[in-house]
């Protein structure tokens, strides 16, 4: 954003909007017990965390937080920013409306997964779309109030659609999760 100066302002009067740096991924590493199955810790650092930007910057306070937005690309954030930041505008890679996320209010990301970081683009690329045979691809677990209905209207309906919940053991011996995404248009 700084790289932009048209989106950034020196006088927070000006502000349309506030960035709230927020990791979900830090927390998690940093603050969560392994296998314990409990996040509150983290829901009450970043509690404290928002309390502690109310108390510092009186811009907060105006809006009570809608006017700041956070992005975040881990499951856990809808949970930990649920409450106490509530009203911020949230850009979350997870939109499960069951989750906290709010239609009208918050954006869908797409979430991106970099799996060599010695060679980010390795799984890149394939055919031109023009020639891919699969018209979509999507495999994944059954959750939130989208994905069963995406389920029972798509899965073994049309030859050209390759629709799977979890990924099949025999589908993912014989062509994985990352050819059939290259197969896809």
């Amino acid at each position: 954003m700084q790289g932009y100066k048209c989106s950034v302002v020196n006088d927070p009067r000006k502000a349309h909007l506030f960035n709230v740096p927020f990791s979900s991924r830090m927390l998690e590493y940093t603050l969560y017990v392994r296998n314990s199955h409990n996040r509150t810790n983290l829901r009450q650092i970043l509690k404290e965390y928002s309390e502690k930007i109310a108390a510092k910057y009186p811009y907060w306070n105006r809006t009570g937080g809608a006017d700041h937005f956070l992005v975040a690309c881990h499951d856990w954030a809808p949970y930990e920013t649920r409450h106490h930041m509530e009203r911020c505008i949230k850009a979350l890679c997870n939109d499960d409306v069951t989750g906290g996320f709010k239609i009208g209010r918050d954006v869908s990301l797409r979430e991106t997964y970099v799996r060599s970081a010695r060679n980010p683009l390795r799984h890149l690329g394939g055919k031109p779309p023009s020639q891919r045979q699969i018209l979509s691809f999507y495999a994944g677990n059954v959750h939130g109030y989208l994905r069963p209905i995406l389920i029972e209207h798509w899965k073994d309906k049309d030859p050209d659609m390759k629709i799977f919940g979890p990924m099949p053991p025999g589908v993912a011996i014989k062509m994985n999760y990352i050819q059939h995404m290259k197969r896809s248009k």
